[in-house]
């Protein structure tokens, strides 16, 4: 697992908001291997972490904030909406909803109690 430097915000293009920060690193860091995109919050240190998953590698960006669910699931969808074209969403459980259109099926499950809420990709068609 490759960890890289804490994402600070001014650094960023100078003054990102959160949303854009998360967004930024979306469009970044999509590609068709793409498997799983996650975000784990520190509230000690008050950081978060956001995790990209391919079938090689990870690849982990720290933010000096916490991120909120919203704010992720939000800028997650928007990048890939950016990207791929607009989403139908399909409610599967209280907790998770699947976004999908015909190039790329995002799954999102958040768990609050664990500070932990992973975004699931799966490319249509591969």
């Amino acid at each position: 697992m490759k960890i890289f430097k804490p994402v600070n915000y001014r650094i960023c293009g100078g003054s990102m908001d959160t949303y854009e920060v998360v967004k930024k690193l979306v469009l970044d860091n999509v590609h068709e291997k793409l498997i799983r995109i996650s975000l784990k919050l520190d509230f000690r240190r008050e950081r978060s972490k956001i995790y990209f998953q391919d079938v090689d590698k990870t690849k982990v960006y720290e933010i000096k904030e916490i991120v909120g669910f919203s704010t992720f699931a939000r800028a997650v969808r928007d990048a890939f909406e950016q990207m791929y074209g607009e989403f139908k969403v399909s409610p599967v459980s209280f907790r998770e909803d699947v976004l999908r259109n015909d190039r790329v099926e995002l799954v999102l499950s958040p768990t609050g109690g664990l500070g932990l809420f992973d975004i699931w990709v799966n490319f249509r068609g591969n």
